[in-house]
């Protein structure tokens, strides 16, 4: 029959890498991720005897240790549990577990730092991750109304030029770049594409031309 040993460890003692070597060599084997050994007995007088070997072993180690026959399923048993199913969970964020629960079976207070330490460089990462989002958005809504205020600009020049163009006698060129906000050489090319495309025409009246709606 199977006999379970749960070992409570203590920071004052010995470790539990020395407490295991001493139920190994009684011919424990450790579970993976508890404080829990188990062997086999061939009866309850086989457990305590091998019990008493253990007791022997572990005299003056400062640790404490629960033997039985089953499973252990007692409230300390399932906080354990709970814990390594906890620290299951923890794999989904690349984290090495393996390292993390043989800290916590020997030193909760290096597994607390470490632990901590983990969490705080992915919580810094997400941070990182999202001021990098929100500065990527900052920068698109700048952008867009960059091109906005663009287009508006571009839309007020060309309706301020038309307005001019409409007048009753047209233009002159400087009154033109007056009023338009067109710079010259802007004024001369959206002077010449109109022109040309009949939407506006040139005449000359005395010294100066004159530009007015086609």
């Amino acid at each position: 029959m199977r006999a379970f040993v749960r070992v409570i460890y203590s920071s004052e003692g010995k470790s539990p890498a020395e407490v295991g070597q001493i139920l190994m060599g009684l011919g424990f084997d450790k579970v993976k991720g508890q404080p829990l050994f188990r062997g086999e007995v061939s009866s309850e007088a086989g457990l305590n005897k091998l019990l008493e070997e253990l007791h022997v072993a572990l005299r003056g180690m400062e640790v404490r240790y629960i033997p039985s026959l089953e499973a252990p399923s007692d409230e300390a048993g399932a906080v354990v549990c709970s814990v390594n199913e906890e620290l299951s969970s923890w794999k989904a964020l690349g984290i090495n577990v393996d390292e993390l629960s043989a800290l916590l079976d020997s030193n909760t207070n290096k597994f607390r730092q470490q632990a901590m330490g983990i969490f705080r460089e992915k919580v810094d990462a997400i941070i990182a991750a999202k001021e990098k989002d929100l500065a990527e958005a900052a920068a698109a809504l700048a952008k867009a109304e960059k091109e906005r205020e663009e287009r508006e600009r571009m839309e007020g020049r060309v309706n301020n030029l038309m307005k001019m163009l409409g007048k009753e006698g047209g233009a002159t060129f400087n009154e033109l770049h007056a009023s338009s906000g067109y710079d010259v050489e802007e004024l001369i090319d959206m002077l010449k594409g109109l022109v040309e495309s009949g939407k506006a025409r040139a005449a000359q009246n005395g010294r100066n031309v004159v530009y007015a709606l086609g």
